[in-house]
């Protein structure tokens, strides 16, 4: 089959069946030849156009449309990273809505606003063929948040829609969140960077307590504190469905950890979550032991972060003791940046060597000394152990 696409964007990024694998740029080259002013690439099925971080902008979006309409294979669309408005997307809202076969559209980190946003509530009130849309990193504020919960309210095909780094505040969460309550399609949400506030954190809570589909659920950077995180906490107990929660780049402290603690170890026996992340918070070493003995409860938990926490020694010699010597299921732990020094790496290179489930543990950042880090490194290693661990940039401890 021939693939011909217009020469104002020679930037696209081609995959080819069966294995999605994107072709280089001087490989498209090699396969292409210039005719009539376009560039024709011969035996190839495109499915993914990759036009992230091209510097594209309103005034190119009919070449966009143009390409669009010359390529039907098309299944995902990345146009991240540009400068496309409002005006893009109300042009390019009728191609999303003829095609039946574009599954996914990346539109992060671009200058869409509540306009645009209601152009994209058009589509997916007519197309059922988006399962994937990202529009995190633009401009959008309540109303368009509010018009995207109405047109979700009615869609069934959308799987994943990520909505972070707006500015959709408390109301605007509120209204995505309510959409959770009645669509029994939506597995995974990302509303991270939107100030939610603890009303936002509340509603989280009631609206998943109705939804049994939600699979991923992602929150970071909300300015979250200890009274958010005990909103949150029913989640944890009730929740049976989550497999990835990122509360990661907030506030929570030690009061908030135990609290969410309690509830992962009251819901553990019917627990799915896999992926804790609670990275950079500001839990200390009271708040790791809380997390740590909660999750060795949880048979489900694979991955925990708990980097930039400050947790010091005494919070690495509580997750060795109580998490590391107990779970059977934990495969990855992150304690990057938490000012640990060889005491506590030494405890962790103790329990690693009496009884470990690890293949991942990440310790960059910290004030390990070459000697415990070696030592860490070829307890690793041992008998055949394949366990990955990241000891860079370590720092001299602080006097």
């Amino acid at each position: 089959q021939v693939f011909r696409l217009s020469a104002c964007l020679p930037y696209l990024t081609l995959a080819q069946k069966p294995h999605m694998e994107a072709m280089s740029h001087s490989e498209m080259q090699d396969a292409a030849l210039a005719e009539d002013g376009g560039l024709v690439v011969e035996d190839a099925l495109v499915q993914i156009l990759d036009l992230c971080r091209q510097g594209l902008e309103d005034d190119q979006a009919e070449d966009i449309i143009a390409c669009l309409r010359q390529n039907a294979s098309v299944t995902a669309l990345d146009l991240s990273e540009n400068d496309l408005g409002d005006a893009s997307m109300r042009l390019l809202g009728p191609v999303f809505c003829e095609s039946s076969d574009i599954k996914i559209v990346l539109l992060r980190n671009n200058n869409i606003g509540d306009a645009g946003a209601a152009s994209i509530a058009d589509v997916l009130e007519n197309s059922a063929s988006i399962t994937e849309l990202d529009l995190s990193g633009n401009r959008i504020m309540v109303a368009g948040a509010e018009r995207l919960a109405a047109s979700l309210s009615r869609n069934r095909s959308m799987l994943s829609l990520g909505l972070g780094y707006n500015q959709i505040g408390v109301r605007g969460t509120q209204r995505i969140l309510e959409v959770l309550e009645v669509n029994d399609a939506l597995t995974s949400l990302d509303i991270s960077g939107n100030r939610i506030g603890a009303l936002g954190a509340r509603q989280v809570a009631l609206s998943l307590a109705k939804n049994g589909v939600l699979t991923t659920l992602l929150m970071g950077q909300n300015d979250l504190q200890d009274k958010e995180a005990q909103e949150l906490a029913p989640l944890l107990e009730n929740n049976h469905t989550l497999i990835v929660l990122d509360l990661s780049h907030n506030r929570i402290k030690a009061a908030g950890a135990v609290a969410l603690a309690s509830a992962l170890a009251a819901g553990a026996a019917n627990s799915a979550l896999a992926d804790l992340r609670l990275g950079v918070n500001e839990l200390g070493a009271e708040g790791a032991r809380a997390i740590a003995e909660a999750a060795a409860t949880c048979a489900a938990l694979r991955t925990l972060d708990l980097s930039g926490n400050a947790i010091k020694d005494d919070g690495a010699e509580a997750l060795a003791e109580a998490l590391l010597e107990k779970s059977e299921a934990l495969t990855a732990l992150s304690l990057s940046s938490n000012y640990i020094t060889d005491r506590g790496g030494e405890r962790l290179a103790a329990a690693l060597e009496k009884r470990c489930m690890l293949t991942t543990l990440l310790l960059a950042g910290n004030g390990i000394s070459p000697v415990v880090a070696e030592s860490i490194q070829a307890i690793a290693a041992r008998g055949g152990r394949e366990i990955a661990v990241d000891l860079s940039g370590q720092q001299r401890p602080r006097v």
